[in-house]
């Protein structure tokens, strides 16, 4: 692991007054999200893999903190072909289920089975997207500002927390009637 990280470090050597410049015009990326630009395509993908097992943030890699801006940030990094650098400087927050919806091949609504890790995870109510995140494998998500959906891009197991299936298919959450929709770039 230390030889990955020093490998990293490496290969994403840049100088302050160019990584400055790249900063002020980026609106979606921190200094370290724009570092993380600059690395081969299977070092982002270790780096997704470490964010959704828990190591770190996307906090550390991006300005936006809604939470679908973090889960597509992870989704970014594991098929920069389908999120490029343009749609996370172009699209945020609320904006992002639609493009989901208009770029992800396969949606199903989760029944309370085992969700791919690296699938979008959006979670409706009343017709509506209210939160996404980042299935990170079993039942789990990670997510933020979601409440006990997901914040602080902690380990969130939704068998805990949608204990209650309705014949609708939604869950019961808080009092509320919500579905959890699956995205996914093949057949899940």
């Amino acid at each position: 692991m230390l030889y990955e990280l020093q490998s990293i470090e490496k290969l994403i050597k840049l100088n302050d007054i160019e990584m400055e410049k790249i900063v002020k015009k980026s609106n979606a990326l921190k200094k370290s999200g724009i570092k993380v630009e600059n690395i081969k395509p299977d070092i982002r993908r270790w780096l997704a893999e470490e964010l959704m097992n828990g190591f770190g943030s996307t906090s550390e890699f991006i300005v936006a903190g809604a939470c679908y801006d973090a889960a597509a940030y992870v989704l970014h990094l594991l098929h920069p072909d389908l999120i490029t650098l343009s749609h996370l400087e172009n699209i945020s927050g609320q904006h992002w289920p639609d493009f989901f919806d208009q770029n992800f091949e396969y949606k199903r609504l989760w029944k309370g089975t085992i969700i791919e890790k690296g699938n979008m995870v959006i979670f409706h109510r009343d017709g509506k997207p209210f939160h996404g995140a980042i299935a990170v494998g079993g039942t789990c998500i990670r997510a933020v500002n979601g409440g006990r959906l997901g914040a602080g891009w902690d380990l969130v197991d939704l068998k805990t927390v949608l204990k209650e299936r309705l014949s609708s298919g939604a869950y019961k959450y808080e009092k509320e009637k919500v579905k959890v929709w699956i995205y996914s770039r093949s057949v899940i």
